[in-house]
């Protein structure tokens, strides 16, 4: 749960630089996405992928978030952001990234309720992330570098996971 809370307060603060499209159909599509691979993640996790330990699930996770911070890095764009351009490595990292932060969800009491309280969770993160986000941009929008202060923060809470 709290790796889903962590990569929703990057998402929330990355679609804070999107400048093309409308920002609540951007945090809507990645809800949507979150919790289809997200869920695929949970069941697959418990019933099929059940022989792999949560720290080969959490080695993996750090694997598909270090693929995904340099798929955002080089993918970034100063006026589409980073999701804007037609850029399969972002997306396709994005999608194991979902995929992995499900699958390390155990369930408690049932595969609903447990879903349920992820997406919960997750959304929590997200409008958390894109207001802090907003703030920063808005006190300090002269810093050149601050549409990857998520990564940054990903970067760490990564780290913090293998620990």
């Amino acid at each position: 749960m709290i790796a889903a809370f962590m990569v929703a307060v990057a998402f929330g603060a990355m679609l804070v630089h999107q400048r093309v499209t409308d920002v609540e159909k951007w945090m809507l599509l990645i809800v949507l996405l979150f919790g289809g691979c997200g869920y695929l993640g949970l069941v697959l996790a418990n019933s099929y992928f059940a022989f792999l330990s949560p720290s080969w699930l959490s080695g993996f996770w750090s694997t598909c978030t270090i693929i995904f911070i340099t798929a955002a890095v080089v993918g970034y764009h100063p006026y589409y952001g980073f999701f804007g351009r037609k850029d399969v490595r972002i997306w396709a990292s994005m999608l194991g990234l979902f995929f992995l932060t499900g699958a390390l969800v155990n369930v408690w009491f049932s595969q609903i309720l447990t879903f349920i309280l992820l997406l919960i969770i997750f959304v929590i993160g997200l409008f958390a992330g894109f207001y802090l986000q907003n703030l920063l941009s808005l006190q300090w929008s002269r810093f050149r570098y601050l549409p990857f202060v998520p990564l940054v923060f990903l970067v760490f809470a990564t780290a913090g996971k293998l620990l």
